[in-house]
């Protein structure tokens, strides 16, 4: 009988305890804002609902406190060009909620920025004390401590304004920046431009020069650029080039780094294994001839299609403003077509481009290129 009845009353028990933990599920284990040491929470954005307001994926290192997902308001925010699928971090102000959280943050920081800072001490070769520009101070204060992961230049000296890519951030007031590197602004610039290749078709055998006047740096070039850029080389209607010393060549190449700031208010969201099906289709709309965008595919395609998605943009003022071509005779058609894109892990919504079409007439010069955007 005292068996059957302990029976009963373990069952009971279990009941009851049951019946609580349904009524107030378990919480994650968050503790108060003001007694967190970690006051930046990484995530990756999915989705942007309006310009107020992101939903988070949670890095895994703090799903334990903030679950899988949350919902971020923001106070200000760093970077104006925040999109689903990027990398951020969250400065916490107050957060709201149990299992799904709403965090209130005072800035959202995209972890591809560049910080611009200048150097005001040097304790040692990992470390630097900067003054942050003024810009930005709103975001980071005055001055922070910046550790190196690694170092672009092996010459940065006091006084010398860097950018600062970073990898993750410490503090609240005295912030301490891990920097993924440390870029100086006198020797760096923060865009590639890959592999930018000059077509010439004059109607009638012409001789011809060419100069790329960049914002920024050219770094490799073929043929040779030579300070004066391209000068006194034939061009036939076919395409051949043939420079003074009897060598020749089928386009123009160069490389650079740049000041460009693309735009990527319209563009393309391309899954990285439809790549070539994508570019065979838009790059004929363009104006590229079948040669033409082969060659373009064959660039880029590796590149492209490795990524999970790609947002594609193909960019116009923003490129022809920090890089110019300087043709001598003046072509009547110019075709110019940079593409930019950034690899998404996800899919996101934007508003497709339009082209109006190429039109071939006369001397005409085409030149395509690309770059990453960081």
């Amino acid at each position: 009988m005292k068996k059957a009845l302990c029976i009963i009353l373990v069952f009971a028990a279990c009941v009851c305890c049951f019946a609580s933990c349904a009524k107030n599920p378990p919480k994650y284990d968050l503790p108060p804002v003001e007694e967190t040491t970690q006051t930046y929470l990484s995530a990756v954005v999915t989705d942007i609902p309006d310009e107020d307001t992101l939903t988070v994926d949670v890095y895994k290192e703090y799903q334990k406190h903030f679950g899988k997902a949350a919902t971020v308001k923001l106070g200000k925010i760093y970077s104006d060009d925040i999109s689903i699928g990027e990398e951020v971090y969250i400065k916490i102000d107050k957060i709201e909620g149990e299992n799904y959280f709403t965090i209130y943050a005072e800035s959202v920081i995209t972890l591809n920025s560049n910080l611009s800072a200048v150097i005001t001490g040097m304790p040692d070769k990992d470390t630097l004390t900067v003054d942050i520009c003024e810009k930005y101070q709103k975001y980071f204060g005055k001055t922070a401590t910046v550790k190196l992961g690694k170092i672009y230049s092996d010459d940065i000296s006091i006084g010398e304004e860097v950018y600062i890519d970073i990898d993750r951030i410490e503090g609240e007031i005295d912030l301490t920046i891990y920097a993924k590197s440390v870029i100086t602004r006198s020797s760096k610039y923060p865009d590639d431009v890959d592999k930018p290749v000059i077509y010439l078709y004059p109607e009638e055998e012409t001789v011809c020069s060419v100069k790329v006047e960049l914002d920024g740096e050219l770094t490799c070039t073929y043929p040779e650029h030579g300070e004066n850029g391209w000068q006194n080389f034939t061009a036939r209607p076919d395409g051949t080039l043939i420079f003074p010393d009897g060598k020749e060549y089928y386009c123009l190449y160069w490389e650079g780094i740049s000041n460009m700031k693309p735009d990527l208010s319209k563009g393309f969201c391309v899954k990285g294994e439809d790549t070539a099906d994508f570019l065979t289709e838009i790059l004929p709309k363009i104006g590229l001839t079948p040669r033409e965008a082969n060659e373009f595919i064959i660039y880029w395609l590796p590149l492209l299609q490795e990524n999970e998605y790609n947002l594609i943009s193909f960019q116009r003022e923003a490129y022809t403003d920090v890089c110019d071509l300087i043709i001598d005779p003046m072509p009547d058609s110019l075709l110019r077509v940079f593409m930019t894109y950034k690899p998404l892990t996800k899919p996101i919504e934007i508003e497709p481009q339009e082209f109006g079409g190429f039109i071939r007439k006369g001397f005409t010069v085409v030149e395509w290129g690309g770059g990453i955007i960081k």
